[in-house]
C-alpha cells in the first residue's frame, strides 16, 4: 500500500508559477520517489489517479507541452509512457483493471463539451485507440459561482466490484450523485 501526494510550491518571486510534482510513499513513510518531477508535470497536466494494481498511477499530462495525453507510469517514476497517442485526456481519468480501458469525464467548457451544458463520461480503449460516449448528461449549475467554484464535475469513480460508477451531474439544476451500472458495456 502506498499514499500518493500532489506538492506545489512556488518561490517567493513576483511573477513565479506553481511548481507542481507527484509524491509516493510506502504506508510505513520508509519509501519515498518522486513520481513525476516537476520538469515533466510543469509542461502541463492534471488528475493523477492510481491504477487498479496500485503500482501504476494514470493521469493528464502534456508530455509534448502541446497535447494532453492519458499517461501512465510506476510510482518509483519508471516507465512514463502515453497510453494512446489518438485519443485526447481530458477529465477525471480512472483506469479499469482490464488495464485497456479508460472512463473519463469532459469539462462544462471543454473540446468535447456541448452547448448545452452537458459534458460526455468517456469509455476509451487504449488498445484500440477509440473512444466512445457512455452518456452525455448536464454538468453546468445555474449558478457555477465567483470563478466557478460551484462548478460540477463528473468526477467518476468506480466501486469495488467494477461494476458501477458514481458521479457527479446537476440535469434538473441542482448537483446530486448518480449511481451507473456498467454491466452492459462490460459484457
Amino acid at each position: 500500500t502506498r499514499l500518493m501526494l500532489v506538492v506545489r510550491y512556488r518561490r517567493r518571486t513576483p511573477g513565479a508559477r506553481l511548481n507542481p510534482q507527484l509524491i509516493t510513499v510506502s504506508a510505513d513513510g520508509q519509501e519515498v520517489h518522486i513520481a513525476l518531477p516537476v520538469s515533466e508535470w510543469i509542461k502541463g497536466g492534471h488528475h493523477p489517479n492510481w491504477c487498479p494494481d496500485g503500482d501504476h498511477v494514470l493521469m493528464n499530462l502534456r508530455l509534448d507541452g502541446e497535447n494532453m495525453r492519458f499517461v501512465r507510469f510506476r510510482y518509483d517514476g519508471t516507465g512514463l509512457e502515453p497510453l494512446t497517442e489518438t485519443v485526447l485526456g481530458s477529465g477525471h481519468p480512472t483506469m479499469h483493471p482490464d488495464g485497456r480501458h479508460i472512463l473519463t469525464d469532459e469539462y462544462v467548457g471543454g473540446h468535447l463539451a456541448f452547448d448545452d451544458g452537458s459534458v460526455p463520461l468517456r469509455w476509451v480503449d487504449v488498445n484500440d485507440g477509440t473512444e466512445q460516449t457512455v452518456m452525455r448528461i448536464r454538468a453546468d449549475p445555474p449558478y457555477a459561482g465567483p470563478g466557478r467554484i460551484f462548478r460540477v464535475d463528473l468526477h467518476p469513480a468506480w466501486n469495488r466490484s467494477y461494476r458501477y460508477v458514481t458521479l457527479n451531474a446537476c440535469p434538473d439544476g441542482t448537483r446530486r450523485v448518480y449511481v451507473a451500472d456498467m454491466a452492459e458495456l462490460l459484457g
